[in-house]
Parts: structure tokens; sequence; C-alpha cells
């Protein structure tokens, strides 16, 4: 009698939603969020200076982020000096210091403020208590550590955070079409501002300065895009414009909510007249008092 063999129990696993490729949900560390945020702020300074002309188009070139052809200034004083921007941006990030991210175009000349690029940060969930109590500390293999929040944070896929990144982008992309003409008449020149806590630590080598915004500015809600631990919301103001299209700076004050006269403002790397990345780097951050400080031109060399 034949004897029949033992059949092998398998286990059928049931295929999860959402496991295909860039479908997967991918819970960022508070450290990887900010990361993620970092380099968000660094594309669109690019995308930013491009699509408004701040530079030639010839200063630029196509690279490949978040499933988009990006454009990234080629110029090495340019591209150094963002870099070094980005180097301490990063820093303030993972450890939760940072609420506003501002670019800021202007004209050279007259020192007016034409348009204005202000992204705000929320931390959310756990990632606002660990911020805050990993401030003092290195971040390791502390950055998995659990913290009771009451703020809701909603899990996403990795093409679900992509795809609300490419959006924001193509809305700078589109930026051209709604926004007003920063033509020849201006000798355009950059910005970059940062609103952090009033503890957070700066390097020796950076002062105060003041941060002016755009009265009567048009403004413009931009999309926003959110990680477990992040959200980020985009908004720019600018000058009304004339019947072509062009900016018309003739009124300009300080922006309703945006005045800076009750906050400590830091001003760093200002390079040397005649270096082509001939930027400023404003850090603000909410004290009771103005301060006022500016490092000399050799400082950012």
């Amino acid at each position: 009698m034949p004897t029949e063999k033992p059949v092998k129990k398998t286990k059928k696993v049931a295929a999860k939603a959402g496991d295909e490729k860039g479908d997967k949900v991918h819970k960022l560390t508070l450290k990887g969020s900010a990361k993620m945020v970092s380099e968000f702020f660094e594309y669109s300074i690019h995308s930013i200076l491009f699509q408004r002309g701040v530079y030639p188009a010839d200063d630029f070139s196509p690279v490949k982020k978040y499933g988009l052809n990006m454009l990234m200034n080629t110029d090495d004083q340019v591209q150094a000096y963002i870099k070094k921007i980005m180097s301490q941006l990063s820093k303030w990030m993972l450890h939760g210091k940072i609420s506003k991210f501002i670019l800021v175009i202007s004209d050279k000349d007259t020192g007016n403020k034409l348009e204005r690029w202000q992204f705000d940060v929320h931390i959310l969930g756990k990632g606002k208590k660990k911020a805050t109590k990993d401030a003092e500390v290195e971040m390791g293999d502390k950055e998995n550590a659990a913290g009771a929040s009451s703020d809701a944070t909603v899990d996403k896929t990795d093409k679900e955070i992509q795809e609300e990144i490419q959006s924001i982008f193509r809305q700078i992309t589109a930026s051209v079409t709604f926004l007003p003409m920063l033509d020849g008449n201006f000798n355009c020149t950059f910005n970059v501002l940062v609103y952090a806590d009033g503890d957070a630590e700066v390097p020796m080598e950076w002062g105060d300065g003041e941060d002016e915004g755009i009265q009567d500015a048009e403004q413009v809600q931009l999309r926003s895009w959110s990680s477990s631990s992040h959200r980020v919301e985009t908004m720019n103001y600018t000058h009304y414009s004339d019947a072509n299209g062009r900016i018309v700076p003739d009124k300009h004050r300080d922006t309703p909510g945006l005045s800076a006269s009750k906050a400590r403002q830091i001003r760093g790397l200002v390079l040397p007249e005649n270096s082509a990345a001939n930027k400023s780097i404003v850090v603000v951050a909410e004290m009771a008092e103005t301060i006022c400080f500016e490092c000399s031109s050799e400082s950012g060399a």
C-alpha cells in the first residue's frame, strides 16, 4: 500500500495594500524628516532663483529630484554659499528650532523688497516633544524614543509625500504665469531668513540684522506637504503689478504680521561686494528686543 507523502503546510501571506514600490508607508524618524525638509528648502532656493530670473538661465543645469527635472545653480560661489546656509539650517531643523524659512528677492541697487517666499514649519506629533527633549543632546538611538503628544499625525507612503512636494515645485515653476515680472529694470539679489527659537545656538561669526516685509503685498497661498514629523506651508508675497504685469515697488513698509520690531535677528556670511554670491543670511530668533549686528564682508569670503 503506497505511503502518502506528508503535505508541507505553507503559510499564505496576504498582500498588503501599499506594498508596491513607492507605495510603502514610510514612518520617518524626526532626523529623517528634518533632513527631508532641509533638502526641500535647498531645492526651493535653486528653483525660485531660476524661475524668477535672479540669475541667467545659463547658470543652471538639470538634475533629477522628487521624480522631476529640477534646475540647480552651477556657479561655484553661489553653490558654496547655499551649502553653507543649509549646513547650519540642518542643525537647527534637527533640534526643532525653526518656525519659518524665507527667501526674499530684492533690488540690489535700491534695497526695495520685491518678492517674498515664506515656508512655515510646524513640528507634528511625537516629533514636537522629542525635538524639545533632544535639543540638549546628540541625536542618535534616541530618535525612535516615544513621546506623548495630543497632535494627530497620519502616516504617508513615500509616493504620497513625493507627490505633495512635486505639486509645490510645479506651482513654483508655474509662478511665472501669475506673478509680476522681474524684468531688466531690477538688479536682483536675495536674502535667506530663518525664524528660530530664542534659545537656538548661533555660530560666533553671525551677528544681528533686520527683516523687512512687503506692505500691501499680493499674497498667493501655495500647497503644503507633510511627513509624520513636519508640515511645511508655502506662501508668496509680492508687490502689486502695473498694467504690463511688472512689479511696482513704490509701497514699501513692513508686511502686516511680519514686522520684526520685537524680534532678535541674526545676519551673517556676507560675501565681498565683487562676489557673484554676494548675499546675506538672516536668522530671526523670537525674543523681546531688537538687537542689530552685521558681520564684516571679509567673514564670508
